[in-house]
């Protein structure tokens, strides 16, 4: 199952994040996935989950988010991903695909995110 590859990655990028973030900023997983009844998918997509949300999101002085989309191997987005990636581009969101915590580092470099921990490389 993918989502297993997955699991590993991202607990070692949030992590990671409550590492390296400054004390301003925040970051969670909206915990949109993972296998569910029909009757709990339904629930919670009446509670407003949406398809293709982004793994992680990083909330930033200014009103201002960013999201990660967490990605094993040669993992691609979904075409309900692809559409969540293209509306948070257009709308000034950043948002980067990652398949390690170098990954994460380098994006939030790119965002100019002042970091109080880094990877070495």
């Amino acid at each position: 199952m993918k989502i297993q590859r997955e699991l590993p990655i991202q607990k070692a990028i949030m992590r990671y994040l409550d590492l390296a973030l400054p004390a301003s900023y925040r970051a969670f997983h909206p915990a949109n996935g993972g296998a569910r009844s029909a009757r709990t998918a339904a629930m919670m997509k009446a509670l407003g989950v949406k398809a293709g949300v982004a793994d992680i999101v990083i909330l930033r002085p200014g009103a201002s988010a960013a999201m990660i989309e967490v990605k094993a191997g040669k993992g691609s987005l979904s075409p309900a991903q692809k559409e969540w990636c293209g509306w948070a581009e257009q709308h000034g969101h950043p948002y980067a695909v990652c398949r390690s915590v170098d990954d994460v580092q380098v994006a939030l470099r790119l965002w100019g995110v002042p970091l109080r921990a880094e990877v070495s490389a």
